[in-house]
């Protein structure tokens, strides 16, 4: 029998912490040290990679603020990835993550799926995907 204590846990620091997340950065060795080997995609991708990825999901959204709530999503689960994309976009996003989107979605957020996920999802507080919000 095994010690209750001795065990890895649901979730790795490695992927919970926004700061220490890589997404699918991690290389094959940091996978095996920190216990993520078969928790991610077996793809390794640059952060460059990753980017142009997620950069192409956030686009696809369907208005400011359905970017604004993926782009929160991003920062809660990979700040490195989220400040990339920033970076690379600013002028075209500084509009999604500052005014005027955050107060549109500040008078929307009663009425939003948002706000009806966190009620119903208080752990997370939001969706596991931006692919699926949507606003009424």
């Amino acid at each position: 029998m095994t010690d209750a204590t001795d065990h890895t846990p649901a979730i790795p620091t490695a992927l919970s912490d926004p700061l220490l997340n890589h997404g699918v950065g991690f290389t094959e060795a940091e996978r095996e040290a920190l216990g993520l080997t078969g928790r991610r995609p077996t793809a390794v991708l640059t952060l460059e990679q990753q980017a142009e990825s997620a950069y192409r999901q956030l686009q696809a959204q369907g208005d400011g603020l359905a970017k604004n709530v993926c782009l929160v999503q991003l920062y809660d689960r990979n700040e490195t990835l989220y400040f990339r994309i920033l970076r690379d976009h600013l002028a075209e996003l500084l509009c999604i993550v500052y005014e005027p989107t955050v107060g549109e979605a500040i008078k929307r957020y009663s009425t939003s799926t948002v706000a009806r996920a966190a009620s119903s999802c208080p752990s997370t507080g939001l969706p596991a995907s931006c692919d699926f919000v949507r606003y009424q």
